[in-house]
């Protein structure tokens, strides 16, 4: 069973910090040779040392806007939100994934114009509107077939994480209208459920 994972959600830091790294560090090696031979500078320390600091500060920023520290915490689906049958037979799990997955391509080509207006000062929030109605939709449909025994898992760790979409266009669509909301702490929650949910469709 595959689980739709749009690129354009991930949000996007573009400084290389390994790269900024490894070039401090060979700085770092240079200045302490440059040292050895002669008496310290002390404004090449300082410039240094605030060199290396500004990319901290940088990552700090990041964190904080995201929130990563905060708890996340995994929505659970109950047996008795989705249909459960009594079939284990492989026929039943390829109808199964079948269907699923022609569902999920439908919701992908529906949402589209809403992906592409994702978390945009200037985001067409009727598209974003759209886009969160056919998640619901589409967790709806999840919730009202009938799942085989050997697929429940898997079907539950879909199911939230297309909810987690869907809060992800809700949340897209309130910054568009409203570009002080910030979305941010709650996408990284968001985002990091979908991550484990993921990892559990593709365990599964």
């Amino acid at each position: 069973v595959t689980i739709w994972q749009p690129g354009q959600l991930g949000f996007q830091d573009p400084t290389d910090y390994d790269a900024k790294n490894l070039a401090a560090q060979k700085e770092l090696e240079q200045y302490k040779k440059l040292l050895a031979s002669i008496e310290p500078n002390y404004v090449a320390s300082e410039q240094l040392l605030k060199k290396i600091a500004t990319e901290e500060i940088v990552r700090q920023e990041v964190e904080q806007t995201l929130q990563t520290k905060q708890a996340v915490t995994i929505p659970q689906i109950a047996n008795s939100e989705i249909k459960i049958t009594n079939r284990k037979d492989y026929d039943a799990v390829v109808n199964y994934m079948s269907d699923v997955n022609s569902m999920v391509e439908n919701y992908r080509t529906s949402t589209k114009s809403g992906v592409d207006n994702l978390f945009s000062e200037t985001g067409d929030s009727t598209e974003l509107n759209k886009a969160e109605a056919s998640t619901m939709a589409l967790v709806g449909n999840l919730k009202s077939m009938e799942v085989p025994q050997p697929a429940v898992e898997v079907h539950k760790a879909n199911l939230v994480a297309f909810q987690e979409y869907g809060q992800i266009f809700a949340d897209a669509k309130k910054y568009s209208e409203d570009n002080s909301y910030d979305p941010w702490p709650n996408f990284y929650q968001n985002y990091a459920v979908i991550d484990n949910r993921v990892a559990a469709v593709k365990s599964g």
